[in-house]
């Protein structure tokens, strides 16, 4: 038999020999992984005439370092609905989006990002993400800027004539009218630019078009016939001809800055504008003309407005309408959700990023983790200059209002991007024709608004004009090719797979 002291003796090797084992598996699991993205090449394709490619650079380049990837920066003058050649990550304007959506161009988000908190997925506003960057359901691109429409007006006037902002566009017809009793010496300010008056009207339309037993708006879901001659529309132009004796004859060249202006120059009293941190009519992505990349005449530097003095704007939503039409019925009917149908018309311009679906898995991983980080909280406002940043997220709408204090005092910007924030929070937001095409649609509709509102035409005869040329376009596009791509921008499956 052996003694109890032998057999610890002898078990003492085994366990050191245990002991150690479990010292090298520890340090295994220890051992750091090489960089997933080390050896990749991200190619970026940026859009010309904003300095892009400067912006870029430097947190581009610590990317690189934090990742062991590499990066080559490029920039296009026209992206023609299509993807830069080699490119793995785009910046594109809106008009843009319907196409490159249409071809199957664009990579959907990964799964495993849209709840990453980096991503910052989430933290956009739902009805851009919903509604606007999503194709079938699935988010295909991610939003820099997507301007809205909003109603600025003179709190203080109202407020010394015993009236209230309006909640719906008949209240507000009603105060454009009445004017001279309220704002004696003032005007108002619409944009029926040619350039404009097919989305300025159709941001009108859209609170009485959308009805929440229908999908369709613009065209059919189910047949892809324009929808455009149908009763609301033909009802807000009637009410849009109704207002035009009470605007000043300078509406008619109007655009949305020209409107702002106005506004903040002490000459309206109540208007509708689009704040876009830019001024002379230009748009994200209308670009203007630089000496070179690295003096875009898009800088950060906007014009401050001279002031009326003692007077200060408030902003809000567009107003609403109160009734919707049901297709389904062939009925007006009182909105469920109270006074007012407030739906926000979204899309006749903004900026966006998207991946392109051609590229492989491999290199899509790196493209979406850098877009990440350079349009960050922290990145964001180094990497995009004031024409091409919006407020697109939830975790913008308390710092952003410092954008915009060269159009606007603080309390107006912070006026103003409240009313932003909550016109894309909203879920009951409609993309303006998401569609291929969508420039032949918009002109054929501005012709026939502008005839209406010039007295050229009545409001029905001359959207059913529209209607029409609208028919004449969708059979060189393909009827069911447009459908099916409206079915998608709605979350719909395309009825032709």
């Amino acid at each position: 038999m052996f003694s109890r002291t032998a057999v610890v003796l002898c078990l003492l090797p085994a366990l050191a020999l245990l002991a150690g084992c479990r010292e090298e598996k520890t340090a295994e699991v220890e051992t750091p992984v090489e960089n997933p993205f080390a050896g990749r090449q991200v190619s970026v394709s940026l859009p010309a005439g904003y300095g892009l490619r400067t912006r870029w650079q430097l947190p581009v380049d610590e990317w690189s370092t934090q990742t062991a990837a590499t990066v080559s920066l490029s920039q296009y003058e026209s992206a023609a609905d299509q993807f830069q050649d080699g490119a793995t990550l785009q910046l594109f304007s809106l008009r843009e989006l319907p196409g490159l959506a249409a071809a199957g161009s664009l990579a959907p988000v990964p799964e495993s990002l849209r709840n990453d908190p980096r991503m910052l997925w989430l933290d956009v506003f739902p009805g851009l993400r919903e509604q606007l960057c999503s194709r079938e359901g699935e988010p295909v691109a991610v939003p820099l800027s997507v301007p809205v429409l909003l109603l600025a007006y003179r709190a203080d006037l109202l407020q010394q004539a015993g009236l209230q902002p309006p909640e719906t566009w008949q209240d507000y017809d009603r105060l454009v009218a009445t004017l001279p009793e309220w704002a004696p010496g003032l005007t108002v300010a619409e944009p029926w630019a040619e350039s404009f008056s097919a989305s300025l009207f159709l941001a009108r339309a859209v609170c009485a078009a959308r009805h929440p037993a229908n999908y369709s708006v613009f065209f059919d879901i189910r047949s892809g016939e324009p929808l455009i001659n149908g009763a609301p529309f033909v009802r807000t132009l009637e009410q849009c001809r109704q207002l035009q004796e009470f605007l000043p004859a300078e509406s008619s060249s109007w655009t949305p800055d020209d409107c702002l202006r106005e506004l903040t120059e002490g000459r309206a009293a109540i208007g509708i504008v689009a704040i876009t941190s830019s001024t002379g009519g230009e748009l994200p992505l209308e670009r203007q003309a630089a000496a070179d990349d690295s003096t875009p005449a898009a800088q950060n530097h906007v014009d401050v407005p001279a002031r009326g003095r003692g007077m200060a704007l408030t902003f809000t939503r567009l107003p609403g309408s109160a009734s919707v039409y049901n297709a389904s019925t062939d009925k007006w009917e009182a909105p469920a959700s109270g006074n007012s149908s407030r739906t926000t018309l979204a899309g006749f311009a903004g900026v966006f990023a998207g991946v392109p679906s051609s590229a492989s898995e491999e290199l899509q991983q790196p493209a979406w983790n850098l877009l990440m980080t350079v349009t960050g909280q922290e990145q964001l406002t180094a990497a995009l200059p004031m024409p091409l940043r919006g407020v697109t997220r939830d975790s913008q709408a308390d710092t952003a209002a410092t954008w915009f204090t060269g159009l606007l005092n603080s309390g107006e910007a912070e006026s103003a991007v409240r009313a932003m924030a909550s016109s894309l929070r909203s879920t009951d937001l409609v993309a303006e024709l998401p569609v291929p095409g969508r420039e032949g649609f918009l002109k054929a509709l501005a012709a026939g608004v502008r005839s209406a509102l010039t007295g050229q035409a009545e409001p029905q005869a001359a959207l059913s004009d529209v209607a029409a040329q609208w028919s004449a376009h969708l059979e060189e596009l393909g009827q069911a090719r447009v459908r099916d791509s409206y079915r998608r921008a709605l979350g719909l499956s395309p009825l032709d797979r």
